[in-house]
């Protein structure tokens, strides 16, 4: 068949006869930067060390993919207009090898990495709100400066990544935290039910609402954390270290009431 990849720019990429638009990408992998792959179904594809740079993957598929050490860097599968609401599909990596992968700049909302392997993957500065990565294997992976805002993480392997980002309403149940480096990021609302987070360095972050049922906190650093309304039911807490912890909102709310009467004082007197 006739196959052309082009971009979204119409700007031809690859053109020939091959047996698939899959066998065109695997024999074109290292020409595929900025190339528009709507709908493409790559499932179990050889694309490793792909450069996929820039390309737009709205509703393909890459699950099953060989994407190992792949350049999957400023990779879209939505544009600006689904920022405010319009549907669209987004690009599925269940399964796929992507470890040592580059997805910096990323913007894959609602994708789905399931059983994916993201080893030592570099997913910072991206966003990956409400992306779907229950059973995943994160080890060593750099999530830095990236928005996880809903995102699921059930069962997934995380030991030893670093992370400065947007956890907010995320799902941790069951996951292997232990030895993470998140100090610093927003959990508001998380769930790490029966998760471990054995070690993990967890130092002035944002866990109002927090939900750690039966969670392993054991040797946990969490200096100057907030756990505002955070649940701890069954939790171990053993040798974790909670130096400054702060367990309520009413020393912030009190600030804001004074404030406010300085203010409405400085009026009357004004008016006056």
């Amino acid at each position: 068949m006739d196959v052309k990849i082009k971009t979204k720019l119409f700007r031809t990429l690859v053109s020939g006869e091959y047996d698939s638009v899959r066998a065109a990408c695997e024999q074109n992998k290292s020409q595929l930067a900025g190339a528009d792959l709507d709908k493409a179904d790559l499932s179990n594809a050889n694309l490793e060390d792909a450069d996929l740079d820039g390309a737009w993957l709205e509703g393909a598929s890459l699950d099953g993919a060989n994407l190992v050490r792949a350049n999957l860097r400023k990779a879209s599968g939505y544009n600006i207009a689904a920022r405010m609401g319009t549907y669209t599909t987004p690009a599925t990596f269940r399964g796929a090898k992507l470890a040592n992968a580059k997805l910096v700049e990323a913007r894959l909302k609602g994708s789905s990495f399931g059983g994916a392997d993201l080893t030592n993957a570099d997913l910072s500065k991206s966003e990956f709100v409400m992306a779907r990565f229950e059973g995943a294997t994160l080890t060593g992976a750099n999530l830095r400066q990236s928005n996880f805002e809903r995102a699921n993480f059930t069962g997934a392997d995380l030991r030893g990544t670093t992370s400065q980002s947007n956890f907010t309403e995320a799902t941790f149940d069951n996951a292997n935290l232990e030895g993470t480096s998140f100090a610093g990021c927003a959990f508001v609302r998380a769930s790490f039910k029966n998760a471990n987070l054995r070690n993990a360095n967890l130092s002035s972050a944002n866990f109002a609402q927090a939900d750690f049922e039966g969670a392993d906190l054991t040797g946990t650093n969490m200096t100057g954390a907030k756990i505002w309304q955070a649940k701890l039911d069954r939790a171990n807490t053993a040798g974790a270290i909670m130096t400054g912890v702060k367990t309520s909102a009413a020393g912030s709310c009190l600030i804001t009431i004074l404030l406010f009467l300085t203010i409405f004082g400085l009026l009357v007197i004004v008016i006056k």
